[in-house]
């Protein structure tokens, strides 16, 4: 018979693991990781009490385990912004040590213009420098594509440009006002060189634009001859082209830029494969350009808003499609190296349908190191509220039924009931997700940057399954 004293100490055992289990649950990929913030979610104005836009925040993970997140403050009740981005702890708190008590803003502030100065992406180079991508408002109306490189402590660096800061003007317009040059993503090369993409308005339309950078701010003359290139996908001169994404190819030469063009009225994904010297490759759909419509719905509109190589050099795309008058869906599109609709992997057209609009939009995505496809943006909850939106599909396209409620997910956010989008993500090495963007706040009615954390994968690569408190 056992002794009291090992009874005793059995009973203890098996009521200390009642307790653990009444205090854990396991966790699924896709939660919400409450180690991060406040229950996975820290939102936040800017530090000063500044807010930000709605859209366009942009996020890197940092070999630290640090987190950048990028934005565009609102510094006045008037039109004056600026480009901004602060700096997070590993848990989600504000690391005061960066920019000034965690945030650096940057403002072009030309003489004659509204100050209006706006941040849309992020890079980080080898050295640690964090570059901004944007527009800056011009002096006579209309804007430059913009972009700011900052020092890892987020100084701006003066080696760079004038004072840390560079503008780009493609000026296709005929008067000033019509002179829109935005600089939408942007991408630092491991040579220390720096691509910038987004548009370039004409007046009446508008065209995909590129420039590229050498690493002092100069534009490189070996990029199409004067560092600048526009692509029109064969549009008419009222059409709209732009790129959206900025992707290296996997030999370190060619780049890709996706997006969206206007063709006869019908928007499309976009497609762009460039040659080191800054001229369409040939070898990708004939003359380096190629436009691909789903034409599910609606008005046939589609758009692109990331894209990766494959390691055998055929290239997914994603994005989103309308299809309905009301409604959009989430999408991907696989295509061959030389540009041709991969038959191997289908369209993807992928639903969350949280309310009868049905309006979900991808703005990112990323793959994972097990070629998981992740899509970040938003769903429609109701008439006037939108829910953050992560959707994981398997190589081969289809849902990842492990991932949240079979593959997709909504988050309703810090904020209750109020609008919630992310515009960005990046991938940690541990397999956590980590989203960005923005939240309307209920009182006042502001927007404040949104960053949340999820849950990647359960099972860790020592076989135990994560589980979080309760």
């Amino acid at each position: 018979m056992p002794s009291s004293r090992f009874s005793r100490t059995r009973a203890s055992l098996v009521a200390a693991s009642l307790c653990l289990a009444a205090a854990t649950a396991s966790a699924r990929d896709g939660d919400l990781d409450r180690r991060f913030g406040t229950n996975g979610i820290v939102e936040r104005p800017f530090p000063g009490g500044y807010t930000t836009e709605e859209i366009f925040q942009d996020v890197r993970v940092l070999p630290d385990g640090k987190l950048l997140v990028s934005g565009t403050a609102n510094i006045s009740v008037q039109a004056s912004t600026d480009m901004a981005v602060m700096r997070l702890n590993a848990s989600g708190s504000l690391d005061t040590t960066f920019g000034v008590g965690g945030v650096s803003l940057v403002g072009f502030d030309r003489p004659g213009s509204n100050d209006g100065d706006i941040a849309r992406g992020l890079d980080v180079q080898a050295d640690g420098r964090i570059l901004l991508f944007g527009q800056a408002a011009g002096t006579t109306g209309g804007s430059d594509m913009a972009v700011a490189r900052l020092l890892p402590d987020g100084t701006l660096d003066s080696s760079f440009g004038n004072g840390g800061k560079v503008t780009i003007a493609f000026d296709l317009g005929a008067t000033p006002d019509s002179r829109n040059d935005q600089g939408v993503r942007g991408l630092a090369l491991p040579d220390g060189r720096i691509v910038v993409g987004g548009l370039a308005y004409t007046g009446a339309g508008a065209v995909m634009a590129l420039a590229r950078l050498n690493a002092n701010g100069t534009l490189d003359t070996s990029f199409d001859g004067d560092g600048k290139r526009i692509l029109d996908f064969g549009g008419g001169p009222t059409d709209t082209s732009l790129a959206y994404a900025i992707i290296p190819a996997n030999d370190g030469q060619r780049l890709y830029a996706v997006g969206s063009a206007t063709i006869g009225g019908n928007q499309q994904i976009a497609i762009a494969r460039l040659l080191a010297n800054g001229t369409p490759d040939p070898s990708f759909a004939g003359d380096g350009t190629l436009a691909f419509a789903f034409d599910i719905g609606g008005n046939l509109a589609e758009t692109a808003t990331g894209g990766v190589e494959l390691p055998d050099g055929r290239f997914l795309a994603c994005g989103a499609a309308q299809v309905s008058a009301t409604g959009n869906d989430m999408i991907c599109a696989q295509f061959l190296a030389n540009g041709t609709p991969d038959s191997g992997f289908p369209p993807v057209v992928v639903p969350l349908d949280v309310d009868n609009r049905g309006m979900d939009q991808a703005y990112a995505m990323r793959r994972d190191p097990s070629g998981r496809i992740v899509l970040a943006g938003f769903a429609s909850v109701d008439e006037t509220t939108f829910d953050v939106a992560v959707v994981r599909l398997m190589p081969n396209g289809q849902v990842d039924a492990s991932f949240g409620d079979d593959g997709r997910q909504h988050y309703d956010g810090s904020t209750s009931g109020r609008t919630n989008r992310a515009s960005s993500l990046a991938l940690q090495p541990d397999g956590s997700i980590v989203l960005v963007g923005s939240v309307n706040t209920a009182t006042p009615n502001e927007y404040h940057m949104q960053v949340m954390r999820l849950i990647g994968d359960t099972i860790h690569d020592h076989g135990f399954e994560y589980t979080q408190e309760e």
